[in-house]
């Protein structure tokens, strides 16, 4: 699952940081 751009730019880094280190 996904979101729009404007919630990756408020924690999107922070979540794909954690799937992706």
């Amino acid at each position: 699952m996904w979101f729009s751009k404007s919630e990756f730019e408020e924690h999107g880094t922070s979540y794909v940081q954690r799937k992706c280190p």
